[in-house]
């Protein structure tokens, strides 16, 4: 019995070692979301549609928006701690929107148009993308880690 028993370990973690149940892989996204869609690099199988992709919270959009708002700042005084002077500063409405620039991967991006300031900590996938996948349940499903970019 006990060799039946080593046996049927054995057939399994073979089983389990051939059917790669985990690996790494980088593709490139073909089509953007929502219709996602991801080509692995360097295979020969048709991109992998959304349907088997899961996405993690490092590649889904997320943006904080920020409106256009105002300051109210009341009479105040000012005194220099050094000279002692005094100014006083009458009552004011102050209306601002800075404008920004973010960086993605070393390019630019607009964070600022209108009457909101948008601060993005994530952008969508866009096409021509690098991906880091893992693919899981023997290749049935991948999910996307994060992006890849070249080296500098």
């Amino acid at each position: 019995m006990s060799s039946l028993h080593t046996l049927i370990q054995t057939v399994v973690a073979n089983y389990i070692k051939n059917e790669d149940l985990t690996d790494i892989a980088i593709g490139t996204v073909e089509t953007e979301p929502p219709e996602l869609s991801v080509k692995i690099m360097g295979s020969e199988l048709p991109p992998i549609k959304k349907q088997a992709l899961l996405l993690t919270q490092s590649v889904v959009e997320q943006r904080i928006v920020i409106a256009k708002h105002t300051h109210e700042v009341k009479p105040h005084k000012h005194t220099d701690s050094v000279g002692g002077n005094t100014t006083e500063e009458s009552e004011t409405n102050l209306e601002e929107l800075v404008t920004a620039v973010g960086y993605v991967n070393g390019a630019a991006q607009p964070i600022a148009s209108g009457d909101a300031f948008t601060v993005w900590t994530n952008t969508a996938l866009k096409s021509g993308d690098k991906v880091l996948m893992m693919s899981v349940m023997g290749g049935q499903r991948y999910i996307i880690l994060s992006r890849v970019f070249d080296s500098c």
